[in-house]
């Protein structure tokens, strides 16, 4: 995982995967994978941080094997430490039934349903999480 900022094509791609447009400011930690015939370094997926508020900032994730503890401990230690929050926000599809249960073995809290909130040719609900710093037991420096 890198940090990588504001780039503009990382945003780009990881949100026409998950059917989201992200305008600056946002700022997106990558996945990546290092190509073996090129030795250049591949975007497989990443956290996008975007709205922040004094307290809050929302987490976006795309890509398969990007949600790991090591990953989830740098994005929290960036979020808590870093940016000074109070709380992140995630919501997934009601239907990743295995990205729930993940977020909630990672101190993710489930806080509700948004109804129809993807779309627009296939609904989907959102299903909210959020994570305080107290929650991040890998996390010693946000507690």
């Amino acid at each position: 995982m890198r940090w990588l900022g504001q780039d503009e094509k990382a945003a780009k791609y990881i949100g026409s995967m998950l059917g989201i447009v992200y305008f600056p400011p946002y700022q997106i930690f990558g996945c990546l994978d290092r190509n073996a015939a090129t030795g250049v370094y591949d975007l497989r997926g990443g956290y996008v941080l975007t709205g922040k508020s004094a307290s809050n900032i929302d987490v976006s994730l795309y890509g398969r094997g990007c949600l790991t503890r090591e990953a989830m401990s740098a994005v929290a230690s960036h979020v808590f430490v870093a940016l000074g929050c109070q709380r992140a926000t995630a919501r997934c599809r009601r239907v990743n039934k295995e990205m729930r249960k993940y977020l909630e073995r990672l101190g993710w809290t489930y806080e509700g349903c948004q109804r129809r909130y993807w779309g627009p040719t296939k609904f989907d609900d959102a299903m909210i999480y959020g994570l305080l710093p107290g929650d991040c037991r890998f996390v010693k420096e946000a507690k």
